[in-house]
């Protein structure tokens, strides 16, 4: 009678491991994050260094938000270049970053001997632990249209799931730990001769993700925190109008992008070109 009972459990207990392990290969959610990104983001930066030329070096660290904003074709640099600016640039913005995900490649950074660095404020929210944004990246690819905002049909995938997910970090408040490895990193760039260009990057003014003031007000805290200091410079507050322009009132749009680049190149021309003057 027992052996009856216990092998439709064993039975039950292999197929639900079997599942969880084909999910698991999958979609890479039990995968730890930090690994395979650390070991992607010092491949970029082992290409970069080698680049002897005399272009402006720019780093850039952000997180989905600001990929999408300077990835998609034609991407950041391709608009700088078209703009006549001379730079070689290293993106290491990634969906789910924090100022945290950076702490063990900064050192790497910095010894690519970068001029400029950009970094997303949004880095230095508070939240969880990192794998908690790896099983909201997880999660969000299981949607249609996956990590693929550039995707025709990005506006018509369910926006409420993954809206609420993306929004849960950005909803905590600013994290005082980050804060402090961000002045720590910005003094030793500062050392270096290395300029860090704080880069918000905008969302949706739509009334259905009501975050604009959340937003700006978050700006200006880090602001307030971070802007004495010499080699640091706050880059400007760009909006680009609604939903039109965004595939989930959070990333933009191939649309959206170019608007923001738009606005953002003749203004981060110039400040490549008042770094001529110091």
């Amino acid at each position: 009678m027992s052996r009856r009972i216990c092998s439709p459990i064993v039975a039950a207990w292999l197929a639900c491991l079997t599942i969880l392990l084909l999910v698991s290969s999958a979609t890479g959610l039990f995968l730890p994050p930090e690994s395979d990104f650390e070991r992607h983001a010092l491949a970029e930066l082992d290409i970069f260094d080698a680049n002897d030329s005399s272009a402006t070096r720019l780093v850039i660290l952000g997180d989905s938000l600001m990929q999408n904003a300077t990835r998609q074709t034609p991407t950041f640099s391709d608009r700088l270049t078209t703009a006549g600016l001379d730079v070689a640039i290293v993106n290491l913005a990634a969906s789910g970053r924090r100022f945290s995900s950076y702490r063990n490649i900064l050192d790497d950074v910095l010894a690519t001997r970068p001029d400029v660095i950009v970094i997303q404020p949004d880095l230095l929210r508070g939240g969880g632990p990192e794998h908690e944004f790896s099983i909201q990246r997880r999660l969000r690819t299981l949607f249609p249209g996956g990590m693929d905002y550039s995707a025709p049909y990005c506006r018509s995938r369910p926006r409420y799931l993954p809206s609420l997910i993306s929004d849960i970090p950005r909803r905590v408040a600013p994290s005082n730990d980050a804060f402090d490895d961000a002045l720590a990193f910005f003094t030793e760039a500062e050392s270096l001769g290395v300029e860090i260009f704080l880069l918000s990057v905008p969302r949706s003014t739509s009334a259905e993700v009501p975050t604009s003031a959340h937003t700006e007000a978050f700006r200006q805290r880090v602001q307030e925190a971070l802007g004495d200091r010499s080699n640091l410079t706050i880059g400007p507050s760009l909006t680009v109008g609604d939903s039109e322009f965004y595939c989930d009132f959070a990333h933009l749009n191939p649309a959206g992008q170019q608007l923001f680049l738009d606005q953002l190149i003749p203004k981060f021309g110039a400040y490549l070109e008042t770094l001529n003057t110091k």
